[in-house]
C-alpha cells in the first residue's frame, strides 16, 4: 500500500456553522439592507436626473429600477449562501495544516506550529486545534476520519510539533449534553 501524501476532510456542519453565523451576523442587520438600499435609491435617482437632463440617453426604465433594486442584496446574498453551504476543506501534509474556504485559505506551516491537539471530550464531534504561535485554530474532524490513523500521520508528518490527544478536561470528563452542537 502507498504511504500517504496528504490527509484531508471536509469539516462538519456542526463545526464550521456556528463560527459562520457569528461572521454573517452584522450582514443580518436589517438597517445594513436599509442604507443599501437608500444608497441604490439615490444612485438610481441620479441616473434618472441624467436621463432626463440629456434626453438622447435611452435607458429601459421599466427594468432598471427593479433590478437597482434587486441585484445588490442577490450579489450579496449568492456568496453567503455559498459559504453557508459549501464546508471547509482541511487538509494535513507535510508542509503543514491547510484549511480551505471559499476563496479563502490560512496555512498553519509545518516549521511553526507549536502544538496539534485531538479533542476527544464531546463524543462523535472531535476537534482538531493547531498551535502556531499566536495562531491558534479549532476544527471539526469529520466522521469518517480515522482518529487514531490521523493522529499517526500527525507524528510522522510533523515531527517537530507536539501532537496529543485529549480526552478530558481538566481532569473532568465533559458529558455531551453540556454542548449545544447542531446537526
Amino acid at each position: 500500500m502507498k504511504p500517504r501524501k496528504e490527509w484531508q476532510w471536509w469539516e462538519p456542519r456542526w463545526s464550521f456553522r456556528p463560527r459562520l453565523w457569528k461572521e454573517f451576523k452584522p450582514f443580518l442587520n436589517p438597517w445594513l439592507w436599509v442604507r443599501l438600499e437608500l444608497v441604490v435609491i439615490v444612485f438610481l435617482g441620479f441616473v434618472l436626473w441624467l436621463v432626463g437632463k440629456f434626453p438622447e440617453i435611452e435607458l429601459p426604465l421599466e427594468r432598471i429600477i427593479p433590478l437597482a433594486l434587486i441585484v445588490p442584496p442577490v450579489l450579496i446574498g449568492i456568496p453567503l449562501i455559498a459559504y453557508w453551504l459549501i464546508p471547509p476543506m482541511i487538509a494535513v501534509s507535510h508542509k503543514g495544516i491547510l484549511v480551505m474556504h471559499g476563496q479563502s485559505a490560512r496555512w498553519f506551516l509545518a516549521a511553526k506550529i507549536e502544538s496539534v491537539q485531538l479533542l476527544l471530550q464531546v463524543p462523535h464531534h472531535p476537534l482538531l486545534r493547531v498551535s502556531a504561535g499566536k495562531l491558534i485554530g479549532t476544527y471539526g474532524i469529520g466522521p469518517k476520519v480515522d482518529l487514531t490513523g490521523l493522529e499517526a500521520f500527525i507524528r510522522e508528518v510533523l515531527p517537530e510539533a507536539r501532537c496529543e490527544r485529549v480526552a478530558q478536561l481538566h481532569g473532568q470528563n465533559l458529558r455531551p449534553e453540556s454542548h449545544n452542537f447542531s446537526a
